[in-house]
């Protein structure tokens, strides 16, 4: 049962921005994985239990766990209306295929831009410590971002 809330909830975070900029960079060639994509699940369970479980047993009752889908409900709905806001360029409320791969470049774009900035070894992949870098600048660009939305409805 533990395995599988952990795979849920781990695939809740998955869906977020920034697991979306970051998708695959953890992984070796031939798709095994590595001590970088092992240490970033871990994180990742840690964060869920950190955010979800309530009472601090170290497991997630069928609260918390409902809790972690609903908030990861509300994350993807939230990620959908912005990806169509910013895609959809017919305003139908679709995406249509051409918006799709509008979408899928921009996607690819950042994430190379992500790996030229913060791949300080330039292996091609980001480590455990620069994939760290990024989610901390990330982070402090979306905290930015929010105290801006707040200044303005003041």
């Amino acid at each position: 049962m533990k395995t599988v809330t952990v795979a849920i909830l781990t695939t809740i975070l998955a869906t977020s921005a920034l697991a979306e900029q970051t998708e695959g960079q953890g992984k070796r060639k031939g798709g095994d994985k590595g001590p970088d994509q092992m240490q970033s699940r871990h994180s990742m369970r840690e964060k869920i239990m950190e955010t979800f479980d309530a009472d601090g047993d170290g497991q997630l009752s069928e609260t918390e766990r409902s809790a972690a889908k609903e908030a990861g409900k509300e994350r993807r709905s939230q990620m959908r209306e912005r990806m169509k806001k910013r895609f959809d360029k017919d305003g139908d409320g679709e995406l249509s295929e051409e918006e799709r791969a509008t979408a899928k470049e921009a996607r690819e774009k950042k994430k190379q831009e992500s790996l030229a900035k913060f791949d300080a070894d330039g292996d091609g992949e980001l480590s455990q410590n620069e994939r760290k870098q990024l989610h901390e600048e990330m982070k402090k660009r979306s905290q930015e971002r929010k105290q801006k939305r707040e200044d303005k409805q003041d």
